[in-house]
């Protein structure tokens, strides 16, 4: 649908989240919204600005070298579950994200076939920005400012 909105302006998504946990932070449930960011609008992301506010709402903003920003609300409370918008120049675009009846079927029959023909399902630039992304959240967390995608 990302056709439909023409230029994109501004893109974002939401889903629940925590800065402090026992499974690493903002990398647990952080990772899925930042997946989904770097497939919608691109993996050329160069810089985080991490904000905290009240009640455990956390914003990321990614930047990108066109002067493309996309914005993750990290929810901590209350999160209907996830989801991304975009606005272009003809139109915006809201989509909740549907769960799979079976939650990890599709990746483990990605995983098989993997192994099975050892073809790489993803390359490693799919794999690793998003933590470098992640890293780069983590630290404007810390610092207050913005913080480079480490390439």
């Amino acid at each position: 649908k990302l056709g439909e909105a023409g230029d994109l302006l501004s893109g974002g998504s939401y889903g629940s989240g925590t800065l402090e946990n026992e499974y690493g932070g903002v990398f647990f449930y952080g990772v899925h919204q930042t997946e989904m960011l770097l497939n919608a609008f691109g993996y050329d992301v160069e810089a985080a600005l991490t904000s905290v506010g009240n009640g455990g709402l956390t914003t990321a903003s990614l930047m990108y070298p066109n002067g493309f920003v996309a914005t993750m609300s990290i929810l901590a409370e209350n999160s209907p579950g996830f989801g991304m918008d975009a606005v272009g120049n003809k139109t915006a675009i809201h989509m909740p994200i549907k769960m799979d009846k079976v939650p990890y079927l599709e990746s483990t029959k990605t995983f098989l076939h993997m192994f099975e023909t050892g073809e790489e399902p993803l390359s490693h630039d799919q794999l690793l920005k998003p933590v470098q992304v992640l890293e780069a959240i983590e630290k404007s967390i810390t610092s207050g400012t913005v913080e480079k995608v480490d390439a």
